[in-house]
């Protein structure tokens, strides 16, 4: 996750909150398949395939030898309409007390993290799972991200999820 710069005024995300966002009924969710012959190019595109519900071999038309990096994460999702904002480490940290929060289980992110010592990872974070190859990666590990460091948080935002929060 980028440092970032401390300001007075403290991170404001709350309207970025994905209420309907629902990636277990996706199309492209497969909880049963093993992925480990998979038939596309990267966990990035299987992660915005999910998110996006683009068919994975659409997104794959973005996808070049230079792989997925950051910069083009957002550029196609900006460029299908959703709002992104990379999360840094001050952005978290712009609260004043310790009980602010300025990140919930509501929002969706996408972490792009360490898997091993020369590859990293796309996974997609909501409502307290963490999904990776049209699947669910972990529910229950809390040391997950402590295995899988992370490099870059995004947060990402539709107008398509909003939905009345008093169900969430």
């Amino acid at each position: 996750m980028k440092e970032g710069r401390i300001t007075k005024k403290a991170t404001d995300w709350s309207d970025m909150k994905a209420y309907g966002l629902e990636i277990e009924e996706s199309k492209f969710f497969k909880p049963d398949v093993d992925y480990s012959s998979n038939h596309y190019n990267s966990c990035a595109s299987a992660a915005l395939s999910l998110l996006t519900n683009i068919p994975v071999k659409k997104v794959e038309k973005y996808y070049s030898k230079e792989g997925w990096p950051t910069s083009k994460i957002i550029g196609f999702l900006k460029s299908k309409g959703y709002v992104v904002v990379e999360v840094s480490k001050a952005g978290v940290l712009s609260h004043r007390y310790f009980g602010e929060n300025p990140l919930s289980k509501y929002h969706c992110l996408l972490i792009n993290a360490n898997a091993d010592a020369v590859e990293n990872s796309l996974f997609i974070m909501h409502r307290n799972k963490v999904y990776h190859h049209f699947h669910l990666q972990t529910e229950d590990d809390p040391l997950f991200f402590f295995n899988k460091p992370t490099q870059d948080v995004l947060l990402v935002y539709h107008k398509k999820w909003e939905s009345n929060p008093m169900w969430a």
